[in-house]
């Protein structure tokens, strides 16, 4: 299992995954203050201090879900046609992810400020290609569990 490049690989994408934690996908820029969003949710900072926001639950649950179905299809090394199924569902799901964080970030704002009157901006950050590059390193594991597939083939042709 973890002589195999396709373990890096599910490893790698559900490392990006988790790193979305702290590092925040988006910012709002506010008159004196601004908010950091990350997947477990907004930090308000302002000159009294920091406030917390509550997550935006699809952005939480598809990034949970990435995370584990790439440790799922890490230990389903033994059937590779379904860890392949289950990558091509977690490679979705990032995309997805990517979308609903744009769909927050930019859609998101009257929902998350709708008492206050303050003029928002919003601003992307680095956090919110992550999904992406998690979408890319699972699509690369998907391609050395087709390798190794066609290899064993290969060899059972031979015999």
């Amino acid at each position: 299992m973890i002589q195999r490049i396709q373990t890096v690989y599910f490893i790698v994408a559900a490392f990006i995954q988790t790193l979305l934690i702290w590092i925040p996908y988006g910012f709002y820029s506010l008159e004196s203050s601004y908010v950091k969003m990350t997947l477990l949710g907004g930090q308000w900072h302002k000159p009294e201090g920091v406030s917390f926001i509550s997550p935006d639950v699809a952005v939480a649950l598809t990034g949970a879900f990435v995370i584990l179905c790439s440790f799922a299809s890490l230990l389903l090394y033994k059937n590779r046609k379904l860890q392949m199924k289950i990558g091509w569902l977690c490679i979705l799901v990032a995309v997805l992810e990517t979308l609903l964080m744009v769909n927050v970030l930019f859609n998101g704002q009257g929902k998350i400020f709708t008492e206050l009157s303050y003029v928002l901006s919003p601003l992307k950050s680095i956090g919110l290609i992550f999904p992406v590059l998690a979408a890319v390193s699972l699509f690369l594991a998907i391609r050395a569990i087709k390798k190794d597939e066609n290899l064993v083939r290969s060899i059972d042709r031979i015999r």
